[in-house]
């Protein structure tokens, strides 16, 4: 037997009935609930999947992983919330009823074409094709090759938002020690939070454990699948000292960029999985600048900054970290105008963000960077970015793009 064809429309129900399930009945689920639920399981998972359930968060996810619970087919999620709340039942089987309903519409036969009037359309195709061809010779008597009008033009991927999200900025910035640094924060912060709509979250020189803090609660936001849902992308702006180890913290302790990542890595957030999370990092050495450059009388003075020498690469999907400067040299920040990173990164994104993608864009940043005049030092020291990416569609920043 053919496998049904499940419409977007009954996948997003039922995305809406599981993500109800959860925010709703997962609370009430005491000891001897979940004792009840698990035994029901038993004929239905392996042992290997009921230890690894927690909750009816887990249980649902196990149950869909193996076929037993998907758009249209609830009988087993019936089954365990009848145990749990029988007010649910009934709302799972009315809504359950308008799923099955859309499937069935959408794979009611179509009324199938004959023979001869397929071939009659080909017939009319294949002429049409000649004509085109025809239309197309030059002057001269030479006919154009044209590509086949059976060969599609590729589509190029983007990832998606909805009219209703916004994106999400936190923004970790160390100012002792670090003249220009709230430069750059009040640039970044006025265009995402003004110009872009982005939600923005901000500590100022906070201790390692008050980041660790920070860090948790935002994570703790997309575990909840509705909240998760409000927000299309996830940026990090990270303006520190550093060293070989990682970000200092205001407390003179250090926090590695892998902890940092790791946050939101796809394994602890399975909501936010498929969306993308940046980090941008300008980071220095030491606990005050580390020199001044002595520059010609038509430019300020520049503080060297040096930036984390540990960089790791991550191996999971929908990431990207860009950082100010490749690993061993120095990353340059101006007082009045904060770093030449963060400074140039901002031109370009205000410049360019309504119709290219943030990967694009960052290319542009280099490409500033490493061959305009105004960004070197006296002595022709330059500053080269990099990035590492694992995204796997164009990211844009423009809520007109995202949305088609």
């Amino acid at each position: 037997m053919a496998t049904k064809k499940i419409p977007q429309e009954a996948r997003e129900l039922h995305n809406e009935l599981i993500a109800d399930l959860h925010d709703n009945i997962n609370s009430k689920v005491d000891e001897h609930d979940f004792e009840k639920l698990i035994h029901r399981l038993k004929l239905k998972l392996s042992p290997i999947d009921l230890k690894a359930c927690r909750n009816l968060i887990d249980a649902t996810d196990k149950l869909q992983k193996r076929g037993h619970l998907e758009p249209g087919n609830y009988g087993e999620l019936i089954k365990l919330v009848d145990c749990i709340d029988k007010n649910w039942v009934n709302l799972i089987r009315e809504k359950g009823e308008t799923i099955i309903e859309i499937i069935n519409k959408a794979n009611e036969p179509q009324p199938s074409v004959s023979s001869e009037e397929s071939e009659r359309a080909k017939k009319r195709r294949l002429e049409s094709d000649q004509d085109g061809q025809r239309s197309n010779e030059n002057t001269d008597g030479q006919t154009q090759i044209l590509k086949s009008s059976t060969k599609k033009e590729r589509k190029k991927s983007v990832y998606p938002k909805t009219n209703d999200q916004k994106g999400l900025a936190l923004i970790l910035n160390f100012t002792k020690g670090r003249p220009g640094t709230n430069a750059d924060f009040c640039g970044i912060n006025d265009f995402f939070e003004k110009t872009l709509n982005f939600e923005c979250h901000v500590e100022t020189d906070p201790s390692k454990k008050e980041v660790e803090c920070f860090l948790e609660e935002t994570a703790c936001l997309f575990n909840n699948k509705r909240t998760a849902a409000k927000y299309y992308c996830l940026l990090v702006f990270i303006m520190s000292h550093g060293n070989e180890d990682g970000i200092r913290t205001n407390d003179g302790k250090t926090i590695s960029l892998v902890d940092i990542v790791s946050y939101f890595k796809n394994d602890k957030l399975k909501y936010f999985a498929g969306k993308p999370k940046c980090f941008f990092i300008q980071a220095c050495r030491g606990s005050s600048p580390q020199g001044v450059v002595d520059l010609s009388d038509d430019k300020e003075e520049v503080m060297i900054d040096q930036v984390v020498g540990k960089i790791s690469i991550p191996t999971d999907a929908n990431l990207l970290l860009a950082y100010a400067t490749t690993p061993g040299y120095y990353a340059y920040r101006r007082p009045n105008v904060g770093s030449w990173f963060f400074c140039n990164l901002l031109k370009i994104f205000k410049e360019h963000y309504e119709e290219e993608h943030v990967e694009d864009m960052l290319i542009d940043v280099k490409e500033r960077l490493a061959y305009d005049d105004e960004w070197q030092t006296n002595e022709g020291f330059k500053q080269m970015p990099c990035t590492w990416s694992t995204l796997t569609k164009r990211f844009f920043l423009a809520p007109q793009q995202l949305a088609e």
